[in-house]
């Protein structure tokens, strides 16, 4: 498994430029999507799941711009990002590529009856979901933690379980036609240890001073063993700003949940 940490992002094919510019090549999807009419259906719906999985990708690799200066920072050390990043994401692809098309972005949508439960989730709504015509074409999951999470006594089990239990829901969603399901994992990564003084302000700070200086070093690396069942799709960093005298960066890992190496 591949992950690197160290640039915006790092993804594979089907690239195109953030989610802003490629909003306005939408019309030429649809006439290359027309000029395919002699393709099969399910050679179809493979192209245009796998080309919303990376524009995921890609939407993540400039998400940054979606926070004003110093939000982001704030946000992730009061508490955990996962939602914040989840909405301005949701946005970002529904301003792009949303208004007026056949598109729709839906956040905690539902599943239907049709899914058994996963084990620990009390039912089946889904971070986001992006849906062509009404059929889903692509589920998402985020999970959010910090950087001393890599490397308590649980690290290997706590956050990769709770990811697997991500995926096994939307791998329980019966459907007809392919569906892109990813997982994305969202670590908050303080370069500065917190004050005791900001401990009522500041999520989870004495840990982040008791494992302060580990974190330092090779995050990466902790990350690729804790998650060591999971394919990684891309992996990058958004850099948070600063708040409370603190540097953050959110770095992030997306995993296809599709090709998870123990389920194989």
């Amino acid at each position: 498994m591949s992950l690197r940490g160290g640039g915006n992002v790092e993804h594979s094919a089907c690239q195109e430029p953030c989610v802003r510019a490629i909003g306005q090549d939408n019309a030429d999807v649809a006439k290359t999507a027309r000029a395919d009419a002699d393709i099969e259906e399910g050679e179809k719906l493979t192209v245009v799941n796998a080309c919303w999985s990376q524009r995921i990708v890609d939407a993540m690799g400039c998400l940054g711009d979606e926070f004003r200066e110093n939000e982001l920072a704030y946000l992730a050390l009061t508490s955990k990002v996962e939602n914040p990043i989840r909405d301005r994401l949701a946005y970002s692809l529904h301003r792009a590529f949303g208004e007026g098309r056949d598109l729709c972005f839906a956040r905690e949508w539902t599943m239907p009856g049709n899914m058994k439960k996963a084990k620990g989730k009390r039912g089946g709504r889904l971070d986001l979901t992006i849906f062509q015509n009404e059929v889903p074409r692509l589920f998402l999951e985020l999970k959010s933690m910090y950087s001393f999470d890599m490397y308590t006594r649980y690290a290997d089990r706590q956050y990769p379980e709770q990811v697997g239990n991500d995926m096994t829901k939307m791998n329980n969603y019966n459907s007809s036609h392919e569906i892109q399901k990813i997982a994305i994992i969202l670590i908050t990564d303080p370069v500065q240890k917190p004050e005791k003084c900001l401990d009522h302000i500041i999520k989870y700070s004495r840990w982040i001073r008791q494992f302060h200086e580990e974190t330092k070093e090779g995050l990466e690396k902790a990350v690729e063993c804790n998650f060591s069942d999971f394919e990684s799709l891309a992996s990058g960093f958004i850099d948070g700003g600063r708040a409370f005298g603190i540097d953050v960066t959110v770095r992030y890992w997306c995993f296809d949940s599709c090709k998870r190496v123990a389920a194989c």
